[in-house]
């Protein structure tokens, strides 16, 4: 084999090298997410006279990057309102179209936004007066 034809063989080889690491490094890129654009599956438990959970689908993994939600599961809507500050507080609303269950729920979100803890009052599914404590967690 002639010297140039060496060269000229490295060269090729340096290149196929320089193009395979330029797209495994391009498309590595688009496999990144962004990680509040992805939903993510929300545990809301509650518990006093009533006590219950039911987890959520919400487009987000923080909760102080949200400001509101609406969603229908089966019978229930949940409605989700977050207020900025220091904490940043949360109301969730969740109804039952298919009886008189009704919970109102307030709290405050933790300072990552990983969870939120507060109180609730409302309604059980006869009508009874309940209350009670609740929290959600990212799942």
């Amino acid at each position: 084999m002639k010297p140039s034809n060496e060269w000229l063989n490295i060269a090729r080889r340096g290149a196929l090298i320089a193009i395979s690491a330029f797209f495994v490094v391009a498309l590595s890129g688009c496999f990144h997410d962004e990680d509040d654009k992805i939903p993510k599956l929300w545990d809301i438990s509650w518990y006093g006279t009533d006590n219950g959970e039911i987890t959520v689908n919400v487009p987000i993994s923080n909760l102080n990057n949200l400001s509101s939600y609406n969603a229908t599961i089966d019978t229930f809507t949940i409605d989700i309102v977050v207020t900025a500050g220091t904490p940043a507080t949360i109301d969730i609303t969740i109804t039952d179209s298919a009886s008189q269950f009704e919970l109102n729920m307030s709290g405050t979100i933790a300072a990552d936004g990983e969870s939120a803890t507060g109180t609730y009052n409302g309604l059980s599914d006869n009508g009874t007066v309940i209350s009670g404590g609740w929290d959600i967690f990212k799942k």
